[in-house]
């Protein structure tokens, strides 16, 4: 897997960070403390996998804080200009497509650059052996993630072919 898959993996903790629920979506609040929940869970498992002791934790939540907002920001806009375009908002103007694509790959950018710095800046945090073992371990959890929510949303584990590798 690429590096840029790995990190774009990892921006899935942006998409369920506490800011990620559109104000007018109906249960917003209650989608915003899931997001919130699922963010805390990921971390604790890379805490949990790293073997991170209580000032690497610190250190680690401190980059977290101070890039999970901006990356918030910048995921909401590619959402909020996809869900443009899904509704047919555009009303087959080409011009006001032209528009929202142009929006979702400025998010985009904005987000891979942002992610860039916190990558950057966990990589000084880390040891050299812990952000390799985060490059490693990362995917795992994402899987997790996408098994559990995939779980609540359908009632059963993707594709409905029994319980996951954990006995969920």
């Amino acid at each position: 897997m690429s590096r840029f898959m790995i990190w774009s993996v990892w921006s899935l903790l942006t998409l369920v960070g506490p800011a990620g629920a559109r104000a007018d979506e109906p249960n917003a609040a209650h989608r915003a403390k899931v997001r919130q929940e699922i963010h805390e869970w990921a971390v604790q498992q890379i805490f949990a996998e790293l073997h991170l002791d209580a000032a690497a934790q610190a250190q680690f939540r401190g980059v977290d804080a101070r890039y999970q907002p901006q990356l918030d920001a910048a995921h909401g806009e590619v959402r909020q200009a996809m869900h443009a375009l899904k509704q047919g908002e555009a009303g087959g103007n080409g011009a006001v497509v032209g528009k929202l694509t142009d929006e979702v790959l400025a998010a985009r950018q904005k987000a891979q650059a942002i992610e860039a710095q916190r990558r950057a800046e966990l990589r000084r945090v880390l040891s050299p052996q812990q952000f390799g073992q985060l490059l490693v371990i990362w995917p795992k959890i994402h899987r997790s993630i996408q098994a559990k929510i995939w779980k609540s949303m359908h009632g059963a584990n993707p594709g409905g072919m029994g319980p996951t590798e954990s006995g969920e």
